[in-house]
This record gives C-alpha cells, sequence and structure tokens, in this order.
C-alpha cells in the first residue's frame, strides 16, 4: 500500500503545476475566442488541459501522499456512487509519509469496505484533518451494517476478513503509538469513528490553514 500510494503522490507534482499553468492557458483560449476561433481554442483545451479533465483529483499543497490517498478513494467512491467528503486544513502532518500512507491507507481502506457490505442508502465517508496548537487530528466517520464486537481496546467484525480488518486496526495504533500519539474509536447509530491524535513536534506554517483542493470536470481551478 505504501509504495502504491507513493507511485500516486507523484501525480499531485504534474497537479500542481497544472494549476500554476492555468491561468497562462486561461488567457490563450479567451484569445481565440475573442477572435471567434471556437476550434482552435477546442483543440487547445483538448490538448493542453483535456488529459487531466476526467481524473478529478485533489491537491494539497505540502501533503502529496494524503493528496494521492484521498484522489484514490475519491475515485473509488464516485464510481460506487458512496459519498465521500474529505476536509484538509493543514499542510503538515507530523510524520513520516511512509506512515501517513498506512495510517490514512488503512483508515480509509477500511471505510471503504465496509461500504462495499453496506445495502442502505446512507453510504457515506466523513474525512477530516485538522491542527489545534498542541496536536493534529486524523477523523474519519463511515456507516456500516452489521456489529462491532470488542476485541481489547479495538473492534472485530462480522465480515468475512474480519482478521484483515482487525490487522490493519492494530497497524494503525502501532504507527501512532510510534509518534506519542492515541487512536480512539467510537461506534453510535451504525457510525464508525476513528480518531487519531498527534502531537505537535514540528511548528505549523504560519497563516491560514489550507482547505482541500478538488480539480476535476465540474469545477476545474484556475488560481495561481
Amino acid at each position: 500500500m505504501t509504495e502504491y500510494y507513493r507511485n500516486l503522490a507523484g501525480n499531485t507534482e504534474e497537479i500542481r503545476k497544472f494549476r500554476h499553468d492555468m491561468r497562462y492557458h486561461a488567457q490563450v483560449i479567451d484569445t481565440y475566442l475573442d477572435q471567434g476561433q471556437t476550434l482552435k481554442a477546442r483543440d487547445y483545451l483538448k490538448t493542453n488541459i483535456g488529459q487531466l479533465s476526467y481524473r478529478n483529483l485533489i491537491y494539497i499543497e505540502g501533503l502529496p501522499v494524503v493528496s494521492a490517498i484521498l484522489s484514490d478513494i475519491q475515485a473509488k467512491c464516485k464510481q460506487l456512487n458512496y459519498r465521500f467528503e474529505p476536509e484538509v486544513y493543514v499542510n503538515y502532518i507530523p510524520m513520516d509519509d511512509d506512515d501517513t500512507s498506512v495510517i490514512i491507507g488503512n483508515i480509509l481502506t477500511n471505510a471503504l469496505e465496509a461500504l462495499k457490505k453496506d445495502n442502505t442508502q446512507d453510504r457515506f465517508i466523513l474525512f477530516e484533518i485538522k491542527a489545534a496548537a498542541e496536536v493534529t487530528v486524523i477523523s474519519c466517520r463511515n456507516h456500516y451494517i452489521g456489529k462491532l464486537l470488542p476485541k481489547g481496546t479495538l473492534y472485530r467484525t462480522t465480515k468475512s476478513n474480519a482478521s484483515n480488518h482487525g490487522y490493519g486496526l492494530n497497524t494503525i495504533q502501532e504507527k501512532t503509538a510510534k509518534y506519542n500519539g492515541l487512536m480512539e474509536i467510537t461506534t453510535e447509530h451504525q457510525v464508525f469513528h476513528i480518531q487519531i491524535f498527534l502531537p505537535n513536534n514540528y511548528p505549523q506554517e504560519s497563516g491560514n490553514p489550507r482547505k482541500t483542493t478538488t480539480i476535476n470536470e465540474e469545477t476545474p481551478n484556475y488560481e495561481s
């Protein structure tokens, strides 16, 4: 999983460059349209922008691994018609990329697998990363069906792959402890809620928190 998301993260650098070039592209297209050359404008659009139109990518400056994971999960949820709402208000997470990949990748993979077993209409994943003065919080909520059975401080599921699911939670807990963090799981009204609390060992960048940026075919982002 880590190698998979590391490869995906490489694509987010392309998105960063794409966003910075968008203003130039928009000016070229606007010139063609002013001159009435709609076919040239269309060809230019397809050549320079079309290749990214349907990838529905998420880009978060400073967090290429998180961007890659969220883009991957968003694409899968869109294909399966699940509601996925990611909100990221930071551009720094106090752990290395490999552990970020393992923790967030396992959290969202577990959530996605739970929805695949869910035959109700209330299939959603609500994911958030935010920071206070001393702690960064990774939070994920998802609907589930069936029962979650306590297993020590964790849970085991009634799914056929319950052992794999439990291994994922154990791994998340181990990686969190590596950074002196805490993992908290609550369940209420068929909503599974996992939170990771990580001490901020490094200073946050000044300025306002950075929220998730989504680039997709419906709402392309032209800001530099």
